[in-house]
């Protein structure tokens, strides 16, 4: 009797496995909505300040291919309608930031396309007539802190606020600090070293 039972049972686990049958999966990765409103940076030390209104978002000491993608502003023209940005909230009030970049093939002329192809992006050409892009993203990572409505009043704003979600991969209570960013003399600083306005 033992025998035909655990064959049973068997063939009814296996057969569920087939037919694609799974256990209820219940996704628990957390998350919060913020509204970036503002990019600061410093070429000379590599610095990124994403101001949301709830956090400032504070990259430092990026690596070259990162720092080269902001000091190319100036060149390629950009701005938040060329990309989208994707926050993860790591441990201890750490920040992973992916940018991802598309450029128009039309709106480029060749010293841009050169660039573009030169720092790993790549042409993307669809079919049926519809528009040729170059596609690229960079990854960086930085420190979480608490905002200032102070800051928000002063600073240069975009014209359309970014609407981004934070994914908490990691949500152990941590406390957050506050923002290290000082506006005074109409000047964004960090460290005593100047921010201006990307955009």
């Amino acid at each position: 009797m033992k025998i035909i039972f655990g064959f049973f049972t068997f063939f009814i686990v296996v057969f569920f496995s087939f037919m694609g049958c799974t256990l209820p999966y219940s996704d628990k990765t957390q998350s919060y909505d913020d509204t970036i409103i503002s990019f600061y940076t410093n070429e000379d030390s590599n610095t990124i300040a994403i101001i949301g209104t709830k956090y400032h978002y504070i990259f430092t000491s990026q690596p070259t291919h990162v720092s080269s993608m902001f000091h190319a502003q100036k060149l390629l023209h950009y701005g938040p309608g060329n990309f989208n940005i994707d926050f993860t909230k790591e441990a201890n009030e750490r920040i992973a930031a992916n940018m991802y970049f598309s450029f128009d093939d039309a709106t480029l002329n060749e010293e841009q396309k050169v660039w573009l192809l030169s720092h790993n992006f790549y042409k993307l050409e669809r079919k049926d007539n519809q528009k040729t892009t170059y596609e690229g993203s960079i990854y960086f990572e930085g420190k979480r802190y608490r905002s200032s409505s102070e800051i928000s009043t002063k600073i240069t704003l975009l014209k359309n606020p970014m609407a981004v979600k934070v994914i908490e991969s990691d949500t152990s209570p941590t406390t957050t600090t506050s923002t290290p960013l000082i506006f005074q003399d109409n000047l964004l600083e960090l460290n005593n070293q100047i921010l201006y306005y990307l955009f």
